[in-house]
C-alpha cells in the first residue's frame, strides 16, 4: 500500500501521520475507515502505535457523540410523551369540571356522558363526591 510506504519513511513525523488519519476518518465511513487504518497499521514501522492511538481516540470520540445524540433523541421523546401525558390529563379535568358542573344542574346522567365522555359508573362516582 502507498500510503504505507510514505508514512515509513523516515522524514514522516507523528504529525504528518496524524494529519493522514484524520483526513481519512473525515472522508470514510466507519467500516472502511477501520479496515484502512488495520491495514496501514500492519504495514507501518514506524507510527504503528501512533496510528492505533489516534483510530483509537477517533472511535472514542464517535461513541460519545453517538451516545449523546441518543440521549438528546431520548430527552425530545420523554418531552414529547410527557406533554401528550399532560395534554391528555388536562382534556380529563376538563371533563370532570363539566360534569360536575352539569350535575349540580340536575342534568341526566345520559346526556353529562354523551357530552362528556365519561361512563355512567364515573359520573355516579362524581355524584358522591
Amino acid at each position: 500500500m502507498l500510503l504505507s510506504k510514505a508514512i515509513n519513511q523516515k522524514n514522516c513525523s507523528d504529525e504528518d501521520t496524524i494529519a493522514v488519519v484524520q483526513y481519512l476518518f473525515s472522508i470514510m465511513d466507519a467500516a472502511d475507515f477501520e479496515s484502512i487504518i488495520n491495514k496501514i497499521a500492519e504495514q507501518v514501522d514506524n507510527h504503528r502505535e501512533t496510528i492505533m492511538n489516534i483510530a483509537w481516540r477517533l472511535e472514542n470520540k464517535g461513541f460519545k457523540l453517538g451516545k449523546m445524540e441518543g440521549i438528546e433523541i431520548g430527552k425530545n421523546e420523554g418531552i414529547e410523551i410527557g406533554k401528550n401525558e399532560g395534554i391528555e390529563i388536562g382534556k380529563k379535568i376538563v371533563q370532570i369540571q363539566l360534569a360536575k358542573n352539569l350535575l349540580k344542574e340536575n342534568v341526566e346522567l345520559e346526556f353529562i356522558e354523551r357530552i362528556t365522555g365519561l361512563s355512567i359508573q364515573e359520573l355516579k362516582i362524581l355524584l358522591l363526591t
